[in-house]
């Protein structure tokens, strides 16, 4: 189970209240990077770029790694779930790009927590993974 952030349509968008949420069944890394082909997606979207990246939701690392390679800059993987910011980390040092930092964070409540204008490209894949309890 996890913890997230529910948008209440009445008349106001506000983040104020917390709902926990249940995890939609999302395949084991194996499984899921046989959906995915980064690069073709990423030179599809020109995600050639020499500055700072902001990836929320970075799940198993799958987009991470291959924006890591692209940039020159640092990539901020963004995730609330901390198995998933153990599989990025792992799926980065066995890529071997040095240039990520995972970052455990709930950014729907309390931001990227990264300073304004210091990344240059954001990037969000696959993020839709919560259902509400029934």
């Amino acid at each position: 189970m996890l913890w997230t952030c529910v948008l209440r349509d009445d008349g106001e968008n506000r983040c104020d209240e917390m709902t926990k949420g249940r995890e939609s069944g999302m395949p084991e890394a194996e499984v899921w990077q046989g959906f995915f082909n980064p690069a073709h997606i990423l030179d599809r979207l020109d995600c050639d770029h020499p500055g700072s990246v902001v990836e929320f939701g970075c799940g198993y690392g799958l987009f991470t790694v291959e924006a890591a390679k692209r940039s020159s800059g640092t990539v901020y993987a963004l995730d609330i779930d901390p198995e998933m910011i153990a599989a990025t980390t792992e799926a980065t040092q066995k890529a071997g790009v040095g240039n990520v930092q995972p970052m455990e964070r709930d950014f729907v409540i309390y931001g990227t927590g990264l300073s304004s204008q210091s990344f240059d490209y954001a990037m969000v894949f696959n993020l839709l993974h919560i259902d509400l309890p029934p």
